[in-house]
């Protein structure tokens, strides 16, 4: 579709996510992000979806490692896909589980340097909640050949131990402040109880 109408691959996923809610009744999510010196970062969304897109959260945190956008920005930094803007871009497919909410997405994307900045790598995807909807449209939606991974937001708030996710970004530290803080509340509770009956 790329070469028969000589677009981009965000042209192409843009305008996907114009049309497949209005003739298909599917919310979907679309995003953009771009590898920089300082990471990875979210440049274009547009949420249909309600999917949780961590844009509001602290510009220091780390995006999630398994999310399919970011997996491909790292796949090209290793070498994988596109050296140049006109080579064929890299293309992605993964089904995409929230660890918390158990809320899944069948994510479809493309990566690739962009035109203007080479240097800069760009990936596009858009993403489908699954549910009765879309197995009943995308009946390959739930296909094992799919690669599936468990996702947060972002790794400063993963609960997942080094052992589940070899991609970390960052430390759980605001996972971390959240806990020692509930169980500072905790033991002021059952002092606050001990001192009442005595």
């Amino acid at each position: 579709m790329l070469t028969r109408y000589e677009v981009t691959p965000e042209m192409l996923l843009y305008r996907f996510s114009e049309l497949i809610p209005q003739f298909f009744g599917i919310r979907l999510h679309f995003l953009r992000f771009h590898n920089t010196a300082t990471g990875y970062r979210l440049i274009k969304q547009l949420n249909m979806s309600q999917v949780l897109v961590p844009s509001g959260i602290g510009l220091s945190e780390h995006f999630c490692r398994r999310w399919l956008s970011v997996r491909l920005l790292r796949e090209m930094e290793q070498g994988q896909g596109p050296a140049a803007p006109a080579d064929p871009p890299l293309v992605g497919v993964q089904l995409s589980e929230f660890l918390e909410s158990g809320e899944r997405f069948l994510c479809i994307g493309f990566g690739r340097p962009l035109a203007m900045q080479p240097d800069v790598k760009s990936s596009v995807i858009v993403g489908f909640p699954v549910d009765g909807d879309l197995m009943k449209v995308v009946r390959f939606a739930d296909d094992p050949a799919i690669p599936r991974e468990i996702i947060h937001e972002t790794c400063e708030r993963c609960p997942l131990t080094a052992e589940q996710c070899a991609v970390r970004g960052a430390e759980p530290v605001i996972l971390q402040a959240k806990q020692a803080e509930r169980e500072r509340r905790l033991a002021l509770s059952r002092l606050a109880a001990q001192l009442r009956e005595e």
